[in-house]
């Protein structure tokens, strides 16, 4: 297929040669996405038929593998757009997400669906050449065909579109609770106009929330944001309010505003995963997933948390002694409160280790880390 003319300057559609074929993140506006994934889905689609309707007889190599490199320009644009949902959202991104989740569920079910073609994808499967495959072969395999088998090529009609209808809304949803979250911490404003709320605070930290208030108008305040997360305020204030008040924020967040509350979301999303898991033969969501694990069930995942539970408990317990020992002699505290534990946690072991925390900070500085990070990946 040809790329349209009004598609080429599209970094989605057309990407710029580059080492190692990386993606030009730095040239993707939003503008892109939506012609970019309804580009990569309709040429797609035409990948997909051809491997269906092919006359030749199915084998490893026209079927599994053809299918494997399949859609490559939908898989390009649609992961780039899950990469910027995921790190930097805005309301255009979400208003994308609503919209393209649900487009690109559709695709994914039409493919795993469609019973011509896991009738090839099933011949495959069931032909002793397969036994010969390598292991590298086989997983390709037998993932490909539980691809199929599990987004309900086997369920009759009726509930083959109330899966898809289930697949969409549960796209949707996860749109819309990640938005709740991010729009609810982005709106999140704490002015502080007494400085002596932020003895202990470092003075790095500080000077952000200076600057924070500066931008907001507020010159002679202090501006605290829970995105990023103020790490510093619950590890170093000595104001026992404050921290609190930072972990009550963080923790209700999307549940106290009405409209960013994700209850109901997240109920709905339960209820849709049950029904799901009970249409595909499962008791539960948790079996349903766990099946395709390698755990396998949950009496798997639960005797391993046990075992866990066993053997870390007592460690933890005596360290959080520790710790409620050490505010009980250094400030009085006969009871600490989980505001309380990172600040008290940090100072205990600074005490035990001869270390400040702040000292070490300029060996994990954000250039150097990355620029050690790449220094790994080209090893």
């Amino acid at each position: 297929m040809t790329i349209p003319a009004e598609l080429l300057s599209n970094p989605l559609v057309n990407p710029p040669q580059s080492l190692h074929d990386a993606l030009p993140l730095n040239k993707v506006k939003s503008a892109h996405f939506l012609p970019a994934i309804a580009y990569g889905i309709e040429k797609g689609k035409a990948e997909i038929e051809a491997i269906k309707t092919s006359a030749d007889a199915p084998t490893f190599e026209n079927t599994i593998v053809a299918l494997d490199n399949a859609a490559p320009d939908f898989g390009r644009a649609a992961t780039v757009f899950n990469l910027f949902t995921l790190s930097k959202s805005s309301g255009v991104l979400r208003k994308l997400e609503s919209k393209l989740g649900p487009m690109m569920a559709a695709f994914s079910g039409e493919i795993y669906q469609d019973a011509a073609l896991f009738k090839r994808v099933e011949a495959v499967y069931n032909d002793p050449v397969s036994a010969n495959l390598d292991p590298e072969q086989k997983m390709l395999l037998e993932n490909t065909y539980k691809s199929f088998t599990r987004n309900g090529v086997n369920l009759p009609p009726e509930k083959k579109q109330r899966f898809q209808e289930i697949k969409a809304r549960l796209s949707v949803l996860s749109s819309l609770y990640s938005g709740n979250v991010m729009e609810a911490k982005g709106s999140y404003r704490l002015f502080i106009s007494d400085e002596k709320r932020l003895d202990g605070v470092p003075e790095r930290a500080r000077k952000e929330y200076k600057e924070n208030a500066v931008k907001a108008g507020a010159p002679d305040q202090w501006l605290i944001v829970l995105e990023p997360y103020p790490q510093e305020i619950i590890t170093h204030a000595k104001d026992r309010s404050l921290r609190e008040e930072i972990y009550r924020a963080d923790s209700t967040i999307a549940l106290s505003d009405p409209k960013r509350d994700n209850r109901p979301v997240v109920l709905e999303m339960i209820r849709l995963k049950h029904e799901l898991a009970q249409m595909m033969g499962y008791s539960s969501t948790a079996e349903h997933i766990l099946s395709d694990s390698m755990a396998g069930s949950v009496k798997t995942v639960n005797d391993f948390l046990q075992r866990n539970l066993d053997v870390y408990k007592p460690a933890a317990e005596k360290y959080l002694k520790m710790i409620r020992d050490f505010a009980r002699d250094e400030d009085g505290l006969d009871e600490i409160k989980p505001w309380d534990t990172p600040f008290y946690a940090r100072k205990l072991k600074e005490k035990l280790f001869s270390v400040d925390m702040e000292e070490v900070l300029p060996y994990f500085e954000l250039k150097s880390t990355f620029n050690a990070l790449c220094r790994c990946a080209r090893l």
